[in-house]
């Protein structure tokens, strides 16, 4: 994995981090909003954007997986053409 060790580390933190919003659907999150300090956002389901924005965190990881893969196999091909 090599050189891409730390991208792919950093997006698994992401994605962790991005599962946690699962929380705001079991509990509400507080507003400020218009002046009232009891008012509490409640979130019925996950939409469509949501899914997009998971699905984005995922691109790094799989990405770095994918590039190290290459870069292992491109080595070895070297590697094996050059004996």
């Amino acid at each position: 994995m090599g050189r891409y060790r730390r991208a792919f580390w950093v997006g698994i933190a992401a994605v962790i981090v991005g599962l946690s919003t699962f929380s705001w659907y079991a509990i509400p999150v507080p507003t400020t909003g218009g002046g009232s300090r009891s008012r509490r956002l409640e979130l019925s389901y996950p939409t469509f954007g949501f899914f997009c924005w998971m699905g984005s965190l995922v691109v790094v990881p799989a990405s770095a997986s994918i590039l190290a893969r290459r870069d292992a196999e491109a080595k070895a091909a070297a590697a094996s053409a050059s004996t």
